[in-house]
């Protein structure tokens, strides 16, 4: 282990007790710091969130953008074999496959999940057959206007519009996460910084003791850098406290408002948040205490 590190891991306990000090000391502005940081990490939180339903949302769009193509009621058996055979050759198609009313039904069933009941609520299958068309997505247009002109087919439904919407609205929530981002990591790092500076002044006298007495400008800094990250890591904690029963109680009234809408796993959306949250508030603590003491210098 170096020499550096191992002062620094031999003197923990006197860095622990420096960072209580210093907070006790400004225990007002470093807990107003800590409560600002942690509302503008919850506001960050929530425009992340937002962005990572709708990728989420697009993927599940995506991965069900197949084309379904409905035939006219006449046609026979044989018939619908022969369009399907038609359409398979077309360029820009992978597959065709014959989808029943009974796999339409089960299909639906596991997209609704634990709302699948409610199609119990029909006496009757409400699905009819279909073909289900697998094709290059960056061909769906000429595709879907060849299909159009094909004698024998009803309908045809493709999600390509939907598809546009959903990415320009995520590119829309990525361009706002970013822009939150570099607010909040400004706003973290002046924050920070401004309480660094004024620690440091308050405790201008023990510093300079220190330097007489020879301690290494690393030793002298370690527990501000402490402190800064400490400060910012309680934003980071309130700023969780804050999102966690938020996503739940949004993801609970999507739901109810919309069954349909395929949305990530509450858990998995609030962990990764937190972990962003966590880390984010750690690194930020940490720069912003290097600017506070580079400043000071």
């Amino acid at each position: 282990m170096p020499a550096t590190l191992k002062t620094l891991f031999y003197n923990l306990g006197y860095f622990a007790k420096e960072v209580k000090t210093s907070i006790r000391l400004s225990f007002v502005t470093s807990l107003v710091s800590a409560v600002s940081i942690g509302l503008i990490l919850f506001i960050l939180a929530t425009v992340i969130s937002g962005w990572w339903i709708s990728r989420h949302f697009i993927d599940m769009i995506s991965q069900e953008a197949e084309i379904s193509i409905f035939w006219e009621e006449d046609l026979s058996d044989n018939q619908v074999t022969q369009l399907a055979e038609q359409i398979e050759q077309l360029e820009g198609i992978k597959k065709v496959r014959r989808v029943s009313a009974e796999e339409a039904y089960d299909k639906m069933a596991g997209m609704l999940g634990p709302e699948a009941d409610i199609l119990k609520l029909f006496e009757l299958n409400p699905f009819t057959p279909y073909l289900e068309i697998n094709l290059d997505l960056d061909k769906t247009e000429p595709v879907v206007d060849t299909l159009n002109r094909l004698p024998g087919i009803a309908y045809v439904r493709d999600n390509q519009e939907i598809l546009n919407r959903l990415h320009s609205l995520s590119q829309l929530l990525g361009v706002m996460g970013y822009l939150g981002l570099a607010a909040v990591a400004l706003t973290t790092l002046i924050i920070i910084s401004h309480i660094i500076k004024l620690s440091i002044y308050a405790r201008r006298s023990q510093i300079q003791t220190l330097e007489l007495l020879g301690a290494s400008k690393g030793f002298i800094a370690f527990p501000f850098l402490l402190e800064g990250c400490l400060i910012a890591f309680m934003g980071g904690l309130l700023a969780t406290a804050l999102i966690v029963p938020s996503v739940k109680l949004v993801h609970l009234h999507l739901w109810d408002l919309l069954p349909f809408l395929p949305l990530p796993p509450s858990e998995e959306l609030t962990l990764k948040l937190a972990g962003l949250l966590w880390v984010l508030s750690v690194l930020l603590g940490l720069i912003g205490s290097i600017i506070g003491l580079s400043s000071t210098r």
